[in-house]
């Protein structure tokens, strides 16, 4: 637990407010740093355990060296599991390791779920995208947020004559039920698929979530469609 709550504190750590793609396109230091392979994340846990070296803040002080690799290793794990690259990965093995074979079937349930140091980080993954999953106000602004968040990306992009990055043109994201659609297409290709298979191995959180996700789906449909119909009328 204290490795998961702390990979959940530090898994963006100094983030610089651009994605994986940007840094990799402008040949960023950090994208330099880490060849490109899952940058950010990499960035994130390098500098938290960076931070740990100073003994003023370092809170893993009383462990051993032994217990101090382990929590390291799983941190390390569960941070690099926040990468958008491993998500239809994720899910797969999710959905693989749930549909246990036929004569498997009498384990008990805990014995056919994936171990303990891949669902962790699947887990912390989950917790990043699950802003859907909040009250619908909160999940509008945080949606609200992460566009503009997105946008000044795109606008940096344009500048500097890179390629634009999917959902951060402002431009092409303005009227008929764009900004609204994105936010469907995003539930339904890559949150929804996720929470099923979340589900398929912890099965009482599918009651508590899948309303609230039902919920931001019908938010969004609804804005897309009157903007969409306003736009008709223009």
């Amino acid at each position: 637990l204290l490795a998961l709550f702390f990979a959940a504190i530090v898994h963006d750590f100094r983030h610089p407010g651009m994605t994986n793609a940007f840094l990799i396109n402008s040949n960023d230091a950090l994208a330099l740093t880490y060849n490109d392979r899952s940058v950010l994340e990499n960035y994130h846990v390098s500098e938290a355990f960076k931070l740990m070296l100073n003994p003023e803040v370092n809170i893993f002080h009383t462990i051993d060296h032994k217990q101090h690799r382990e929590l390291r290793q799983l941190v390390v794990k569960m941070v690099l599991a926040t990468d958008m690259a491993e998500h239809f990965a994720q899910v797969t093995e999710l959905v693989s390791t749930a549909q246990a074979p036929k004569q498997e079937q009498s384990r008990s349930h805990a014995d056919s779920l994936m171990p303990l140091d891949r669902f962790l980080p699947i887990l912390l993954h989950s917790a990043d995208i699950s802003h859907p999953f909040r009250s619908l106000p909160a999940h509008i602004e945080w949606s609200h947020r992460l566009r503009d968040e997105f946008f000044s990306q795109g606008d940096s992009e344009r500048r500097r004559g890179l390629p634009l990055s999917p959902m951060c043109d402002r431009e092409e994201a303005v009227g008929k039920g764009k900004f609204a659609g994105s936010q469907i297409g995003f539930m339904q290709a890559l949150v929804q698929p996720l929470l099923e298979g979340i589900c398929m191995h912890l099965p009482p959180l599918r009651p508590i979530l899948a309303p609230r996700l039902e919920a931001a789906l019908a938010h969004w449909k609804m804005q897309r469609d009157l903007e969409q119909a306003q736009d008709g009328q223009l």
